[in-house]
């Protein structure tokens, strides 16, 4: 299991759309009944495993093995947090305007 790196909040190009995922920020998807885990580190995500992906679908794919929508299979908790949040509810506050 991976755990945060610490308190550091350096913003390192890891973005969806206009949305920056900090350093530490942790990522946690359930597939075919087991639980994966990524961070975000060096504006990549490192695996559990130690495979780095530059993506949330890279991320994915190197899980299912096939293509696979990131947004859609990725929960994310960002450092000092505690709740696990869907990705895809990113995308829905921006087109909300929230």
């Amino acid at each position: 299991m991976i755990n945060s790196t610490g308190s550091t909040l350096d913003f390192l190009n890891l973005t969806l759309g206009s949305y920056w995922f900090c350093w530490g920020t942790e990522f946690r998807a359930i597939y075919r009944g087991h639980t994966y885990l990524a961070r975000v580190e060096a504006g990549q995500f490192l695996h559990a495993d130690g495979n780095v992906s530059k993506s949330l679908s890279a991320a994915a794919k190197h899980i299912t093995g096939k293509q696979t929508n990131g947004v859609h299979f990725w929960e994310y908790k960002s450092p000092g947090y505690q709740n696990w949040i869907p990705v895809r509810t990113i995308r829905s506050h921006r087109k909300s305007g929230e």
